[in-house]
């Protein structure tokens, strides 16, 4: 759980005061995580929330099928294309399950609207198959 802003910081009296949370869940199922706000000077608690998080796996679209050489020692690049599906310029931060095996060459892109890019794959040399 990442808290922005993350240093100390002055809440204004009579008024909305916000805070941004974001959470990159790394296994499935319920996540929930504590959140408090404690005066600094004081150390009194000023409030306290619980953040429950329901983490489901994502609906796979698409799969793509890649040969990898066997035994040969040597690591293997491969690319595959990826459409955004938002009319919108956005931010993507990849990830994979298995960064022993897959690396990306970049983990965030930014994607057009709409348009497609390449996507860099570096994959470890594999002394047997996956």
């Amino acid at each position: 759980l990442q808290i922005s802003p993350s240093q100390p910081f002055s809440l204004l009296a009579h008024s909305v005061n916000e805070l941004r949370l974001s959470l990159q869940p790394i296994s499935l199922g319920k996540v929930t995580v504590q959140l408090h706000v404690v005066d600094a000077i004081s150390r009194h608690l000023v409030s306290a929330w619980l953040v429950c998080c329901h983490c489901v796996q994502p609906t796979v679209t698409k799969t793509t099928m890649i040969s990898l050489p066997v035994g040969s020692g040597k690591p293997s690049n491969k690319r595959i294309h990826f459409t955004n599906p938002y009319s919108s310029r956005q931010v993507f931060h990849l990830v994979c399950s298995n960064p022993d095996i897959l690396q990306f060459r970049d983990s965030v892109i930014q994607v057009d609207g709409s348009s497609s890019l390449p996507i860099s794959l570096h994959f470890s040399p594999q002394t047997s198959p996956l």
